[in-house]
């Protein structure tokens, strides 16, 4: 019962796209995929520059998503251009920025502005969030920071080369030292916060989002235990199988469930 929503946003470096969401109005629900508006996709390979690319689109479709009546809305963490933390995605809602001297940092949240934040303010933000449930679903268990961090894992696909993977790193540490200190949220302990570039650190510290395993949560809606114990084969398959399946994508559950059960399953990879 749900329809596509179509709206014009900022890409990941500022130009305008076209992104699109679910909207079901019988129950104020949205679905939005980050990658709709912020994906690597979204650009060619020579312009993929983590430090300059950022999740505000993601945002604008967000407020676009609460003013269309949704009071429940689910955002899909993956395949982002961007290792922002989610601050673009923020400083559309409304969220503000400041830097040591309680200037408000006027530029697009990227991956290279995370060190200039000192503290966040608040008081603008769309006054939607406080009404709304955000629940982040996210395809790999991925911490924020450290090797099998955002910057460490996902940097180089972004475009990253091995000096700004250390710089977002970095960046990003500093950053979720700011959300403990504002909002008294560890970020860097999350399992799963790692995923699309850290966009959803800042939704679960400021707009008290939750998170839960995509892949995971998509099974438990549709009874997936309950079909599988009917068969005698379970065929499941991704893109590419690799290191990061494991992380908790959908290959992963799928067989762990199976499994659980006692039925063999055949995985099918594009990779």
């Amino acid at each position: 019962g749900g329809k596509l929503v179509s709206k014009e946003v900022k890409g990941p470096l500022g130009r305008k796209v076209k992104a699109t969401y679910i909207s079901q109005n019988k129950t104020n629900t949205a679905v939005i995929e980050l990658a709709a508006a912020s994906g690597y996709s979204l650009i060619g390979d020579a312009s993929r520059n983590p430090m300059k690319t950022s999740s505000y689109g993601s945002g604008e479709l967000l407020v676009d998503a609460i003013e269309n009546g949704a009071r429940r809305i689910f955002i899909g963490l993956g395949g982002t251009a961007c290792i922002d933390g989610g601050v673009g995605l923020c400083q559309a809602i409304g969220v503000r920025f400041l830097d040591n001297n309680t200037r408000v940092i006027r530029k697009v949240g990227n991956g290279s502005m995370l060190n200039e934040i000192a503290s966040i303010d608040v008081t603008k933000i769309h006054s939607g969030i406080s009404r709304s449930q955000i629940i982040l679903l996210y395809d790999v268990d991925n911490k924020l920071c450290g090797k099998k961090g955002a910057a460490h894992v996902f940097g180089p696909q972004k475009g990253a080369s091995k000096e700004m993977v250390g710089q977002l790193d970095n960046n990003l540490r500093h950053y979720a030292k700011i959300l403990k200190k504002e909002f008294n949220q560890n970020i860097l302990k999350t399992k799963g916060i790692g995923a699309a570039g850290g966009a959803g650190a800042s939704l679960l510290a400021i707009a008290d989002a939750r998170l839960e395993n995509g892949a995971e949560f998509i099974a438990r809606q549709v009874k997936l235990d309950k079909y599988i114990k009917r068969a005698a084969l379970v065929i499941t398959g991704e893109g590419t199988i690799d290191s990061q399946t494991i992380a908790g994508k959908t290959p992963y559950t799928v067989t762990n469930i199976a499994n659980k059960i006692g039925v063999p399953v055949i995985a099918i990879a594009g990779m």
